[in-house]
């Protein structure tokens, strides 16, 4: 796995993870839509799931 596919999925975790501290923190205040956070979760967890299937496929073709 390349250098820049592994940073690609740490960066998409770190994303996530904020995600997560700022929606939870925001949701004990009551300042946050739950419907849109879901969706934005979701969006979120799709794109580090796709980013590791990617790089699993090009170590496979390797």
């Amino acid at each position: 796995m390349k250098f820049s596919q592994k940073l690609d999925i740490l960066y998409q975790m770190i994303n996530f993870s904020i995600f997560l501290y700022f929606s939870i923190t925001l949701l004990k205040l009551g300042f946050l839509d739950v419907i849109g956070l879901l969706i934005s979760g979701i969006g979120l967890l799709g794109s580090i799931v796709v980013s590791i299937i990617v790089a699993v496929e090009r170590l496979r073709r390797n």
